[in-house]
């Protein structure tokens, strides 16, 4: 199957797909992206609550909460033992090769989804990168290690990466979800703590919607390469550092020589969603400043106010000490948040204990800065139609420049693929 889909250019192959067994409770099993609420543990505390005993990916994965944390080298440890428990007692099987098509409401209305398999040789995550599949923000590598020391010891991956096409015809997506209802239907679900219902449907091999979606990537990906001279197919829209460990750690096996197994560690499941779908909605990534002194407001001012004018207005709204500042930069969105992001890295960097911290919902950030335990640094939204062109020619957007959707919205883990031995 690889080598059909390499023919047509479009960097990737479909999957062997893993879901529970029979009598595993799934609305306990599927558990939000390990990456959100890093700064509200009573989330994570309902989220043990709900799954008590049962089997759970909250057991498969490392929330970022955690990260750091005394007891971080036991969880590593857990996870990749209750991998291995989990598909020797059949609570995690193969239910065969093909692609996911996932269908999930959220906040803003019903988005669709494919789940394949993307090849890590073409993906790149350097600032200069130029690959067919390449992330949209900068790449923190200080970031990785720590997912590393589960991905190496990993039997199963799961993902909560969302990667991008630029498809306004939608010519991947559209097909499937028109003739959705003569798929297998494997799952349908409402997901924990308010998460939205889900539903996913299995394209199996050899079909004529497994045929379809091989014809619309070949051609998405030649149409890419007729657009720019450094093209992107796949955009990374979520999860990025997730996937940057899955390329470490493919090529630290390359490490190993030709004798290293490689077949599955060379890709990455992932979830590819349409830009131009409407419930694609891109909002702001804002800051919570924790332990920043008065001298905040002027620092971010003095930053954002070095540009010159120029076309575009992107606005800085901050929320310190009680009292609230609008700071106007003559400047785009992307680059008003690229120096924000800059004046905010140096000031943590100038102040001991200043600790910055990412927060996708702006009423959860004001709370926050109301209760006095942070500043709060509101952040401008980007025009999602920018992005493609934008990275194409001028690299990777600053971190955290997006994200597709409100922390509710993003992937839960359902699917699983193995990776290891």
């Amino acid at each position: 199957m690889a080598q059909s889909a390499e023919r047509t250019g479009s960097c990737f192959k479909m999957p062997e797909i893993f879901l529970p067994g029979t009598g595993v409770d799934l609305a306990k099993w599927a558990v939000i992206a390990c990456d959100q609420y890093t700064s509200q543990p009573e989330y994570w505390d309902a989220v043990e609550k709900t799954v008590g005993d049962a089997p759970s990916t909250l057991r498969l994965v490392l929330p970022e909460i955690y990260l750091g944390g005394k007891d971080e080298k036991e969880r590593i440890r857990s996870i990749c033992e209750t991998m291995r428990k989990y598909h020797k007692d059949g609570l995690l099987r193969s239910i065969g090769e093909g692609y996911m098509l996932v269908e999930r409401d959220t906040l803003a209305g019903k988005r669709s989804g494919l789940l394949l398999a993307l090849d890590l040789e073409c993906y790149d995550y350097s600032k200069n990168s130029g690959s067919l599949i390449r992330p949209t923000e900068d790449t923190i590598e200080e970031r990785i290690p720590p997912r590393l020391k589960v991905r190496s010891e990993a039997l199963f991956e799961l993902p909560h990466i969302m990667v991008l096409v630029d498809d306004p015809e939608d010519m991947l997506l559209g097909p499937l979800m028109e003739k959705k209802e003569s798929c297998e239907k494997v799952y349908g679900l409402e997901l924990m703590l308010g998460g939205g219902r889900v539903e996913g449907r299995f394209i199996r091999s050899g079909s004529t919607g497994a045929r379809s979606v091989e014809k619309a990537l070949g051609t998405l990906c030649a149409r890419a390469r007729e657009r720019a001279v450094r093209p992107i197919l796949f955009a990374v829209g979520d999860g990025n550092h997730s996937l940057a460990t899955a390329k470490a750690h493919y090529e630290k096996l390359k490490e190993h020589g030709p004798g290293a197994i490689l077949s599955e560690p060379r890709y990455a499941l992932t979830e590819v969603v349409n830009l131009h779908e409407p419930a694609i909605v891109f909002h702001p990534i804002h800051r919570a400043v924790f332990g920043a002194g008065k001298d905040l407001p002027g620092h971010i001012s003095e930053a954002l106010g070095s540009f010159e004018k120029r076309s575009g207005q992107g606005r800085i709204t901050l929320i310190a000490g009680g009292r609230t500042y609008v700071i106007d930069a003559h400047a785009g969105s992307i680059e008003t948040i690229r120096r924000a992001e800059e004046a905010l890295a140096s000031y943590a960097n100038e102040h001991k204990g200043c600790r910055i911290d990412y927060i996708h919902d702006e009423e959860v950030l004001k709370l926050m800065a109301e209760e006095e335990k942070c500043a709060a640094v509101f952040m401008p939204r980007i025009n999602k139609r920018e992005l493609f062109s934008y990275v194409e020619a001028h690299g990777v957007l600053p971190r955290k420049a997006f994200s597709i959707g409100h922390s509710l919205d993003k992937r839960y883990y359902l699917e699983a693929r193995m990776v290891g031995a």
